[in-house]
């Protein structure tokens, strides 16, 4: 597709428009170019500062319970136990080499897999819920 040629869009109230069956690499900069011209035959154009094709998911490293730190949590019989009935404690490490990480979800649930009764968004590396209810 040469840049210097645009698509006309006939629809003069369009504020948007989809580009589809292109070929894009992934970790590719592209950049989309806007035209217009009024009645006058006057012509202004913009451009996007580029965006950037990431395909991938993240990659989460691990997720750790009882503590803060990152280190190794300690399991008995396939369980974190901890004495506070009010906090729990969780940090984990993730990245993404192509876009970055822009944010966490967290959920505490009463099984792996099950829905969360306990829902927060997130942009640090660790995370302590306090004084919050969990249903069982």
């Amino acid at each position: 597709m040469d840049p210097n040629n645009f698509e006309p869009i006939l629809d003069v109230t369009a504020k948007t428009h989809v580009q589809s069956g292109l070929s894009l690499r992934a970790g590719a900069i592209y950049i989309t170019r806007i035209k217009a011209r009024n009645q006058a035959k006057l012509i202004a154009s913009h451009e996007t500062s580029g965006i950037r094709v990431d395909p991938t998911p993240p990659l989460m490293r691990y997720v750790r319970g009882g503590n803060l730190d990152g280190e190794e949590e300690e399991v008995i019989n396939g369980y974190i136990y901890q004495n506070s009935r009010s906090t729990i404690q969780a940090s984990w490490l993730g990245g993404d080499g192509q876009s970055g990480i822009k944010n966490y979800w967290v959920a505490v649930g009463t099984a792996p897999g099950k829905k969360s009764t306990l829902c927060l968004h997130l942009c640090k590396d660790q995370l302590q819920f306090s004084g919050e209810s969990i249903n069982y």
